[in-house]
C-alpha cells in the first residue's frame, strides 16, 4: 500500500514537472516572439529614419539645383541685356 501511494506520489511529481516544463516553454516562446517583434519594430524605424534621410537629400539637391538654374538664367539675361545695350 506504501509503495502504491509513493507510486502515485512520483506519478503526480512527474506530472507537475511536465507541466512545468511545458510553461517555461510557453514563457520562452513568447520571449522570442516579443524579441523579434522588438527587432521588427527597430528594422523598421531605422528604414523609416533612413528614407526620410533619403528624401530630406533629394528636396535639398532639387533646391540647390533650382538655386544654380535661377542664378545661370540671371547671369544669362544680364549678359544678353549687355550684348544689346552694346548694339
Amino acid at each position: 500500500m506504501r509503495a502504491k501511494a509513493r507510486l502515485e506520489e512520483l506519478k503526480q511529481d512527474i506530472e507537475a514537472l511536465g507541466k512545468e516544463q511545458f510553461s517555461a516553454g510557453a514563457d520562452m516562446m513568447q520571449m522570442l516572439v516579443f524579441f523579434q517583434k522588438d527587432s521588427d519594430r527597430r528594422t523598421e524605424a531605422e528604414e523609416r529614419r533612413r528614407r526620410e534621410e533619403r528624401e530630406e537629400r533629394r528636396e535639398a539637391d532639387r533646391l540647390e539645383r533650382e538655386e544654380r538654374e535661377r542664378i545661370r538664367n540671371e547671369v544669362a539675361e544680364a549678359a544678353e541685356r549687355r550684348r544689346e545695350h552694346d548694339i
